[in-house]
């Protein structure tokens, strides 16, 4: 990495932070005669699961072990050539007192992600708005769906609302680095409060080991088996028929997965340079870098 990239990394307490690990909080035992039932099986597949839509299933299941030196990549080749505005982002200070005032013992996947949004997602938004768009405050995390009801994931990033003064004063401070069609664009999914990505936290010991230990060998098959409806006189029955235009209006709010992801924009906005293995920082133990939902590792079950 460039000495005045180096600089820049050691006085951003950000970029060296790792977030603390997670442990998953034993359930209370129950009183004398009362018994707690476990899962047996899995569910069978209900009328949308059998009727989803082609274009949102999951085709094949994908292992990533390198997402996180490839996103630490990304980080090290936008820092060079930039002079970043290191008092605008957080102090040391203020990651410690942070953290050290929210539960590390967690009981599920809501209060991991709750851990996520106040310490993760808060200190990197500023900075990964401006390595990404060159001004800062233009991105949202939030738990909370653009559509009210739907339960589709733990997590999402997105644009702010321009019809909001102090955002509509960086929208346009962001044309003078855009012009004005990107803008438009970066508008239009603001206006709908699109999700430019979406999180899942998951317990990665909750269910039986052997249980846990199959998923990742999902990742061999050519091809995710998806149950599908086979009755004969499925697209003529008349419950079929108001599924389907309930399906078509879900649709229409919630739109289509980018075919070009928000993280492609960097290519367009930040100019890379050289190669990132020459410039990549000394890091903590790889393990300790990723987020915290993959920190709930235990073999402990617990029951509902």
């Amino acid at each position: 990495m460039a000495s005045s990239s180096s600089n820049q990394v050691s006085s951003i307490p950000l970029l060296s932070w790792n977030p603390p690990r997670l442990s998953l909080r034993e359930c209370p035992v129950p009183p004398p005669g009362v018994k707690r039932a476990t899962s047996k099986k899995t569910r069978e597949p209900d009328f949308f699961d059998r009727h989803f839509s082609e274009k949102l299933k999951l085709f094949q299941v994908k292992r990533l072990p390198t997402l996180i030196s490839d996103l630490t990549a990304v980080v090290d080749e936008a820092l060079v050539g930039i002079q970043l505005p290191i008092s605008h982002f957080h102090a040391a200070d203020e990651i410690l007192d942070t953290v050290l005032e929210i539960e590390k013992n967690v009981v599920d996947e809501k209060e991991v992600a709750g851990f996520y949004e106040r310490t993760t997602a808060t200190f990197s938004l500023r900075l990964a708005s401006f390595l990404a768009l060159r001004v800062r405050h233009l991105l949202r995390w939030s738990q909370l769906a653009n559509v009210s009801g739907y339960a589709m994931a733990d997590g999402f990033l997105y644009f702010p609302d321009p019809t909001d003064p102090d955002s509509a004063a960086l929208y346009a401070e962001l044309e003078a680095h855009l012009g004005k069609e990107t803008v438009d664009l970066i508008l239009s999914l603001a206006r709908n409060r699109s999700s430019l990505a979406t999180f899942e936290f998951k317990n990665l010991a909750a269910s039986r080991k052997e249980v846990m230990l199959a998923v990742p060998k999902l990742s061999n098959l050519p091809k995710f088996q998806w149950t599908d409806c086979t009755a004969p006189d499925c697209a003529t029955s008349s419950k079929r028929a108001i599924e389907r235009r309930k399906e078509e209006e879900t649709e229409r709010k919630m739109g289509h997965d980018a075919k070009s992801p928000p993280w492609t924009l960097i290519d367009s906005v930040i100019h890379i340079q050289g190669s990132s293995e020459s410039r990549k920082r000394k890091r903590d133990d790889d393990y300790n870098n990723q987020n915290s939902a993959s920190s709930l590792l235990s073999t402990y079950e617990c029951y509902s």
